[in-house]
Order: structure tokens, then C-alpha cells, then sequence
């Protein structure tokens, strides 16, 4: 994990459905519950935009950058989380912002990939339609073209299908490199209680492994915590004297500052 920071990207979406659920605090400029008192105006989200907010909302405040007097779904917003920075236009492309589905969200991430390729793939996880998908794809090219955008909206798709395959595909060499700390111990142990939780430990990788398919990644990575607590609690009973405050040949799954999920097979005897 962890490329390294400078990576971005810039793609495009369909707005979905918006709802008004939220207002704007027009003295601090950020987004607000819509029964806040301080949210003096309406301010409208689509399904895109919602999904990406309910995503990455910590303790950060989503900051309205610019807004239209007279079109509540017609703004800009920003936001840094856990070493993320989102920024989204929302904007009519079709119908001169009458109907919901004339409008469109441009979204730009800036982060380490894989944080950045984590948020897209829950994202359309979270949504019943293909963000990419416009109602009115020729409107929507016109839109690129006079605003001068650098993408066609095959490449917009293409970006947003790779993101979502390079996530998974993470979340697949987590899934290998538990399983393979599996096969060590199965190859040492043949009966016995703790030959039964190198079984529990399988049943968690294939819960896993279906989890990932069903595009639930928090579930897999449940399962796979699961199954690390399994296999540390074998290799203590096997190595009593070994010291397992820091990591030295089996897997540990967290947290790294940016909020992200990783595997360590850190093996102290190699470095």
C-alpha cells in the first residue's frame, strides 16, 4: 500500500436524484443538516455527490466554495479528509437546470491512489445506476467541449471502471497473502484445536473472497480481521516466547494515517 502522495483525478458524473437535506451557513460557508439553524439556505445534493460526502465525512466540514443565488443545485464544494481532498461542481448540462437528471458533477481527488480508487469503487457500490451513464450523453459532450475539458466520455467511464478493478484488485492481494499465512500453518498442523481454527480461519477468507464479489469491501475486510486474530492466536500458542508486540512473519491488518486498510507481511528475519 501507499504509492506515495500526488496522484488525482478528474472525472465526471451523473448528478442522480437530489433532495433537499441540507442548507448552507452563509457566515462559515460550509454545508449544514438542513434543521441546523445556522443552514439560512437550501442547498441541493444529487445521489453522487451525497454518496461521496457519506463516504469520506469525519470531523472535516465540507466547504462550499462557490454557489448560485438562483439554483440551489448549481455550486461547488470541497473537502480534506484523512488526507483526501475532494473537490465537486455541480452544474445543469441539459433542460437549463429544470429536471434532475439534466445536471452533472465534476469531481476532482487528490490523495494516494489507492485512497482515491477506495472511495470510487464504495461509491458506485452505494448507488442503483452507473454514475458515468448521462440520460443525455450529447448534451453532455457539447458541455465538455465548451468548457474545455480534456476527456471523452468513453474515457470518463474507462477511468471509473479502472479505479473500481485497481480497488479490488487490492483487496484480492490481501485476500492472497492471509490465505497463504493459512497454508503455513495447515502445513504444520494436521489435528487438534488449533488445526480447527486454521479451518475457521479458511471459512473467514471465503467469506471474505464473497464479500468482495458481492462489491462489499468493509465485510471482506471484517473477515479478514477475523481471520488475523485466528492466526495470531495460533502462532502464540505455537511460538510462546516470541515477542508479538511488532509484527515478524504473519499478517496484521489496520490502519495507516490515512484511514486506509493494509497488510503487512513484514518478515523481521528478511530485512
Amino acid at each position: 500500500m501507499g504509492k506515495g502522495s500526488g496522484w488525482n483525478l478528474t472525472i465526471l458524473a451523473t448528478a442522480g436524484k437530489a433532495s433537499a437535506l441540507h442548507g448552507m451557513d452563509e457566515e462559515e460557508m460550509i454545508l449544514r443538516p438542513k434543521n441546523h439553524p445556522s443552514a439560512k439556505r437550501k442547498i441541493f445534493l444529487g445521489q453522487t455527490a451525497s454518496a461521496i460526502f457519506d463516504r469520506i465525512i469525519t470531523s472535516s466540514n465540507i466547504q462550499i466554495v462557490d454557489f448560485s443565488r438562483w439554483d440551489e443545485q448549481k455550486w461547488s464544494m470541497a473537502v480534506t479528509s484523512n488526507g483526501l481532498e475532494v473537490e465537486i461542481e455541480s452544474f445543469p448540462y441539459w433542460g437549463f437546470g429544470l429536471f434532475s437528471n439534466g445536471y452533472a458533477n465534476k469531481i476532482s481527488l487528490r490523495s494516494q491512489e489507492e485512497i482515491g480508487n477506495r472511495l470510487l469503487f464504495d461509491v458506485v457500490s452505494m448507488l442503483d445506476y452507473e454514475p458515468w451513464s448521462f440520460k443525455h450523453p450529447k448534451a453532455i459532450e457539447r458541455w465538455i467541449t465548451r468548457n474545455g475539458e480534456k476527456i471523452t466520455l468513453s474515457e470518463n467511464r474507462t477511468r471509473w471502471e479502472n479505479a473500481q478493478d485497481k480497488a479490488r484488485q487490492e483487496v484480492k492481494a490481501q485476500i492472497e497473502l492471509v490465505k497463504q499465512r493459512c497454508e503455513e500453518f495447515e502445513s504444520k498442523l494436521d489435528t487438534g484445536r488449533l488445526a480447527d481454527s486454521v479451518t475457521e480461519a479458511y471459512e473467514e477468507i471465503e467469506m471474505a473472497s464473497l464479500a468482495l464479489e458481492d462489491r462489499n469491501i468493509p465485510a471482506a475486510e471484517r473477515a479478514l480481521s477475523r481471520c488475523e486474530a485466528l492466526l495470531i492466536n495460533i502462532d502464540e500458542i505455537l511460538n510462546p516466547e516470541d515477542d508479538f508486540t511488532s509484527p515478524h512473519g504473519h499478517v496484521l491488518l489496520g490502519e495507516d494515517d490515512d484511514g486506509v486498510t493494509f497488510v503487512d507481511l513484514t518478515d523481521s528475519e528478511e530485512e
